[in-house]
């Protein structure tokens, strides 16, 4: 299956003010969480889109399998959750980003697409240290093929007997 959140921890480090080592997965990552800026990623859904589209390739010179491949397209929703001082602006520019050609760009070699991002939510809350964490949350929808291959034997000719019985 594809690294969906490896490829949207990649485009944070790229495009959020977030320091790279403050940028977590959701769970478990048996992490603590950092006192400052960080960033929260968590796969919170994915699911199928249509049917299987199927190919099947042989070469018909050789009696090798052919190869049959199955694929499926996932839609996946990633929560990210900012939280510090430039949480609005981070979680903004993903929003922003997710209906660019930018976003298309940097997630294609990963073989992700952005769909689109709802609008940041404000989270705030107290913190573990009577203090607000100011938090803001946005969701990020992309979708993605995913394929699986196996050989399968085939044959271009039959050969028919027949018999009459009686």
């Amino acid at each position: 299956m594809i690294d969906v959140l490896g490829a949207i921890y990649d485009a944070l480090v790229k495009f959020s003010n977030t320091p790279e080592k403050n940028i977590l997965r959701a769970w478990p990552n048996r992490t603590a969480l950092p006192l400052h800026s960080y960033a929260v990623m968590t796969l919170i859904n994915a699911s199928r889109r249509g049917t299987n589209a199927v190919d099947f390739e042989f070469d018909p010179e050789t009696e090798d399998d052919g190869e049959l491949a199955e694929s499926v397209l996932r839609e996946a929703m990633v929560q990210i959750d900012f939280v510090g001082l430039d949480a609005a602006e981070n979680a903004s520019k993903i929003e922003l980003l997710s209906r660019s050609a930018v976003l298309c760009d940097f997630l294609e070699p990963y073989g992700i697409e952005p769909l689109f991002a709802d609008a940041p939510r404000e989270m705030t809350k107290p913190d573990g240290t009577d203090q607000y964490a100011i938090r803001y949350v946005v969701t990020l929808t992309v979708s993605f093929w995913e394929s699986v291959s196996t050989p399968v034997p085939w044959f271009d000719d039959a050969t028919l007997n027949t018999e009459v019985l009686q």
